[in-house]
C-alpha cells in the first residue's frame, strides 16, 4: 500500500498558493497603473486645452485656423480614446470609477467649448451632438447605436456623451441649459 506524502502535498500547496497571490498582486498593480495612467493623461490634455482656450480667447485670427483645426483634432482623439479605456474599465473590469468620469466630462466639455468657438472663427462644418444617458437603460442603449452609425455616416458630426446620476455638475449643468431629461440628444450646431 502506499503512503501519503503530507509535507509534499502541503508544500506544493503553500507553493501553488504563494504563486496564486504573487499574481493576484501583479494584476492589482497593473490595474492601479491603468488609471494612474488615464487620471494623468486627463490632467495633461486639461492644461492644453485650457491653453488653446486662453489662445482662442485672446486672438480672433482666421489665419491661425490650422493651429486651432490642428489642437482640436487631437483633442476630439483623446476624447475618443479616453471615452474607450472608461468604457473597457466599466464594462469589461466592472470598474467604476467616478471622480475620473467627472474629470473626463470637464474635458470633453472644455474641448465641446473650444470646437464651437472654432467653427465660429473658422467656419468649419462640424455639427455636434450632445448625448445624454444612464446606466441600464435599453432606450440610451438604442439612442446610443443610433448615434455611433450616424457619426459612421457623417464623420463632421462629433458626439459628447454625458452620464446622468453621478452627480456631476457638468451633466447636470447641460442638462439645466438644454433643459433635457434622459435619454437626449441636442443638435447643438
Amino acid at each position: 500500500m502506499r503512503r501519503i506524502s503530507w509535507p509534499l502535498y502541503i508544500a506544493a500547496f503553500t507553493i501553488s498558493l504563494f504563486i496564486f497571490a504573487l499574481g493576484f498582486y501583479f494584476a492589482l498593480l497593473v490595474e492601479e497603473h491603468a488609471k494612474a495612467t488615464m487620471a494623468e493623461k486627463l490632467d495633461k490634455l486639461t492644461q492644453n486645452s485650457v491653453l488653446m482656450q486662453l489662445f482662442l480667447l485672446t486672438n480672433y485670427d482666421p489665419s491661425f485656423c490650422p493651429i486651432y483645426k490642428e489642437a482640436l483634432k487631437r483633442s476630439y482623439e483623446e476624447v475618443e480614446t479616453i471615452g474607450n479605456e472608461l468604457t473597457y474599465l466599466e464594462e469589461v473590469r466592472g470598474e467604476r470609477n467616478l471622480e475620473l468620469k467627472k474629470d473626463y466630462f470637464m474635458f470633453e466639455l472644455k474641448t465641446f467649448l473650444l470646437a464651437k468657438r472654432v467653427k465660429e472663427i473658422c467656419s468649419t462644418d462640424e455639427h455636434f451632438a450632445l448625448y445624454f444617458y444612464s446606466k441600464n437603460c435599453s432606450e440610451c442603449d438604442e439612442l446610443g447605436k443610433q448615434l455611433i452609425n450616424e457619426r459612421k455616416k457623417d464623420p463632421s458630426l462629433k458626439v459628447f456623451s454625458f452620464e446622468d446620476g453621478i452627480n456631476s455638475s457638468v451633466v447636470e449643468s447641460l442638462k439645466a441649459k438644454y433643459n433635457v431629461t434622459v435619454p437626449s440628444v441636442i443638435r447643438v450646431d
